[in-house]
């Protein structure tokens, strides 16, 4: 049995082609942010790890929604608050690894299908590189406008979150529909998944706060924000 039937029995040939573009561009994603962790001045790889092993505990909890992919809807993990934290805290390079362990890890617990084992940490890469982007350029125009810095780190969060949702949710409906040979319909996809919209956003909103507290009373609150999280 050749490996396209074992893995990639119900992809066509232009599926197939589609998949191959978002692992490349998951692939490419993740050596752009491996080689800018390791080359920024301030660069802690103790502070790296040890948030990369909270986002890895957290991801093993996972939360089911209803969504446009298949009858049995989306999980997400437990990790998005940590990978929003450490998008504020550590830079965009360290949140694209975080979210490229969250979605390896989220799909190993949920299919044995390498499609998705490669799909989904991919497709969690490149939107957190575009919600990423967004971050950055809040963050730095509302600083340029006298913004406190905290704050417009915190407000940052919350504006770019909408986006680490709708890219996933519009890149793998896409992928999806174009196995099924179907439309893209991505207002729908969108409408169908304002659950999980809501997730993202509230997660970026505990995250931001979490951010805030550990400005005023110092990292401990990270690790207490942890320890919850990892214990529910």
């Amino acid at each position: 049995m050749s490996f396209r039937s074992t893995h990639f029995f119900d992809y066509t040939d232009r599926a197939l082609r589609a998949w191959a573009t978002i692992a490349l561009t998951g692939l490419a994603v993740l050596a752009v942010a491996v080689y800018a962790s390791i080359s920024r001045p301030r660069f802690s790889i103790s502070e790296a790890l040890l948030a990369l092993v909270l986002v890895a505990l957290a991801s093993t909890r996972s939360v089911r929604f209803p969504g446009q992919m298949n009858s049995t809807g989306v999980a997400v993990t437990l990790a998005d608050g940590f990978i929003f934290v450490v998008l504020a805290v550590l830079g965009p390079p360290a949140a694209i690894l975080a979210a490229g362990i969250d979605g390896l890890i989220g799909s190993a617990t949920t299919t044995k299908r390498l499609s998705s084992r490669v799909a989904s940490p991919s497709t969690s890469m490149i939107s957190m590189a575009v919600c990423s982007i967004v971050f950055e350029v809040c963050r730095q125009t509302a600083s340029r406008s006298g913004v406190d810095e905290s704050l417009a780190t915190a407000a940052a969060l919350i504006l770019s979150a909408p986006l680490y949702f709708a890219v996933t949710s519009l890149t793998l409906g896409l992928l999806v529909a174009i196995k099924r040979g179907s439309k893209a319909k991505p207002i729908e996809w969108i409408t169908q998944s304002k659950a999980l919209a809501a997730w993202h956003l509230a997660s970026a909103l505990l995250a931001g706060m979490v951010y805030l507290l550990a400005k005023q009373y110092g990292a401990a609150v990270f690790g207490i924000a942890a320890l919850t999280t990892i214990a529910v």
